[in-house]
């Protein structure tokens, strides 16, 4: 009980680094050893962190810049119809990082990156990422005690977020490749001495090509971003998983348009919940839909910006691998057709008057907004050595 409640208090009172600045995407350093164990020195600022300057990363189309009127990554009314919008249809609560990278929002990123960046309708496999996990994660603190944070054999009770490392080593893979709707060590359905899965290599179908989205990107924390500033990232990285600091909703943002009555507002994918089931089966389900938000404007004081993650590159991004070679052409023909708002920022579908006329004719499903604490989505797994 002690630990858990100075765990609290560490992640209430998170200090961010010293030299943080809004233009920094901050990103967890780590080492991965001749064994696959990885190492974070968390022993100071400069050994726990790459700090990467937006300005210093290309625009995704030198067309388009944060002085654009407007600017939208995914076409309009897409965000509902997203495989990454959709909701789970299963009981993923018994599952605790699950739960968690679900309601975190971080499932979603994946998906929306994919989509924008690779051109993939896909939900993100997160079993994929606990499962390519490395075998050990280690720490060290401070003080230069190294220890034992967290191992890949702890299934659904790896730290939160934790699974980043899969991300950022392995990719993403599709969940109808390998789903998330599995019994893990730790899953609350699961037997004693069930063991986890070896790193897969291939899909669960194996008709289905084993390919890997988003390799070489990496989950990067953002901190009191200005409107003009979130326009940076928005043209640099893509999707930013984003709330203010004094509103609490999960957005993703997916871009800016100039409403009908003169201001500049924010296109985000908005999180949903909806209560699914009754009694000992009631879960949350989570979904997105495409909305509008207001800019923070400069009645505001200087504590309500935004706070975020996205995913970025180091230099050119590299294609989605297709493990099984034979079936490359056979994905390429499957591969579904999408309005790349990067490419053609042009198209109708890109444009604000379509999406003006989408919101007139269409209706919206009104549900609950999971309200959280937004600070936990920054870079949560620094907690361990503040």
């Amino acid at each position: 009980m002690i630990f858990i409640v100075a765990l609290f208090q560490i992640i209430s009172s998170l200090n961010f680094p010293g030299s943080w600045d809004s233009l920094l995407i901050h990103h967890q350093k780590f080492e991965v050893d001749s064994k696959g164990d990885i190492l974070i020195d968390g022993s100071s600022d400069e050994t726990r962190y790459d700090n990467v300057n937006i300005t210093d990363i290309h625009l995704l189309n030198s067309e388009i810049s944060e002085t654009s009127n407007s600017f939208r990554l995914i076409p309009a009314n897409v965000i509902n119809t997203l495989k990454a919008s959709s909701r789970q249809n299963f009981n993923y609560e018994r599952c605790l990082v699950l739960n968690n990278s679900i309601k975190f929002a971080d499932l979603a990123l994946y998906g929306y990156y994919a989509y924008v960046r690779q051109g993939a309708n896909i939900t993100a496999s997160l079993v994929y990422n606990l499962e390519s996990n490395p075998k050990n994660v280690y720490g060290k603190l401070n003080d230069g005690n190294i220890i034992r944070v967290y191992g890949r054999d702890d299934g659904c009770e790896q730290d939160n977020y934790m699974y980043t490392f899969g991300f950022e080593i392995n990719g993403v893979v599709p969940s109808n490749c390998i789903s998330n709707n599995a019994i893990l060590p730790g899953h609350e359905d699961a037997p004693e001495g069930t063991n986890m899965p070896q790193t897969p290599t291939k899909c669960q179908n194996t008709e289905i090509p084993f390919t890997r989205y988003l390799q070489g990107f990496k989950y990067g924390g953002i901190n009191k971003v200005n409107n003009e500033q979130m326009k940076l990232y928005l043209t640099r990285t893509g999707p930013v998983l984003t709330g203010s600091t004094s509103n609490q909703n999960i957005n993703i943002i997916i871009g800016w348009e100039t409403g009908q009555k003169g201001g500049e507002q924010w296109i985000v994918a908005n999180q949903k919940i909806l209560s699914v089931g009754s009694g000992n089966e009631r879960y949350f389900d989570i979904y997105y839909e495409e909305e509008k938000i207001p800019f923070i404007t400069d009645e505001y004081p200087n504590d309500v910006l935004y706070n975020g993650s996205v995913l970025y590159c180091d230099g050119s991004c590299p294609d989605p691998v297709t493990e099984d070679s034979d079936k490359d052409k056979e994905q390429e023909q499957e591969q579904e057709q999408v309005v790349d708002c990067l490419k053609t920022p042009d198209d109708p579908d890109c444009t604000d008057e379509s999406a003006d006329k989408a919101d007139q004719d269409g209706t919206g499903l009104i549900s609950a907004v999971l309200r959280i604490m937004i600070v936990a989505l920054v870079l949560p797994a620094i907690v361990l050595f503040v």
